[in-house]
């Protein structure tokens, strides 16, 4: 039974254009004698079968069809090892970084307690204005060492980027925070 949407999508007697299961597979590229590609520039339609095998409906041209019909529509064994290692190791810094991130979170939150609570009043009114400057400036800048990391530290390594990100959590320990919470 199809469902409204699908039924959108589907004339009435006419189950050739049933298009629920229809995946698009462009051509693969192969070099000439001349050195140019020459894949003829024609996206081949596929059907999916109910068994999950795909059959080549239409193609503008027989021997693409032939070709694309007899090419690996896959990924073959090595690059899909190399595309798995590729993601594993993205997850892993994206959790790393995640980690760290938290880190310069509560890192700011405690900046922020500190600037609000305003420990110290000091009577010169420009000493007091730069106190605060700099409190509210500590507040900041866990934001802004951890987004630069992100962002300007892509190309170093995992264990670079880690030893920045803890090299910044150092730098930034809430002091007047910790000597007030203990």
């Amino acid at each position: 039974m199809s469902t409204p949407d699908d039924d959108a999508l589907t004339w009435a007697g006419d189950p050739d254009r049933d298009t629920t299961n229809i995946t698009w597979n462009a051509p693969k590229a192969r070099k000439s004698s001349t050195g140019r590609s020459s894949s003829g520039g024609v996206a081949e339609v596929s059907r999916r079968k109910k068994d999950g095998f795909d059959t080549p409906t239409a193609s503008a041209t027989q021997p693409a069809t032939r070709r694309a019909a007899a090419s690996d529509r896959g990924l073959s064994r090595p690059q899909s090892g190399r595309i798995e290692t590729a993601t594993t190791n993205a997850n892993v810094e994206l959790i790393v970084t995640a980690v760290f991130a938290a880190c310069y979170l509560l890192i700011t939150v405690a900046w922020l307690i500190v600037a609000l609570r305003n420990p110290l009043a000091i009577a010169d009114p420009l000493g007091n204005a730069m106190f605060t400057l700099g409190l509210w400036a500590a507040v900041a800048a866990g934001p802004l060492v951890c987004g630069g990391i992100v962002v300007l530290a892509k190309h170093l390594s995992l264990l670079k980027q880690s030893m920045l990100f803890a090299l910044g959590i150092l730098v930034l320990i809430p002091w007047p925070y910790l000597a007030w919470a203990s």
